[in-house]
């Protein structure tokens, strides 16, 4: 099981982030972020590019629902 959340402050626009995982070495992934945008993440068991693309839609100008709904549409490689 893993568990994510990220907050970002209302007076400094920082973000932060935090994973606990009962899978070793899988909080490493989970979370991404990039500097003047914001932050993705991601639970266990996942496609570590999502992160990353997530990130990518978000640059683009997608609202953080849009750029959900367009991960969504992407089919899940076991």
């Amino acid at each position: 099981m893993t568990f994510s959340i990220i907050a970002r402050c209302p007076a400094t626009g920082q973000f932060g982030a935090a994973v606990a995982s009962s899978s070793p070495a899988v909080a490493a992934r989970c979370v991404r972020g990039r500097k003047g945008l914001g932050a993705a993440a991601s639970q266990n068991i996942t496609d570590p590019d999502l992160g990353p693309l997530a990130l990518d839609l978000l640059a683009q100008g997608l609202s953080p629902e849009d750029a959900l709904r367009e991960l969504q549409k992407r089919p899940f490689i076991d």
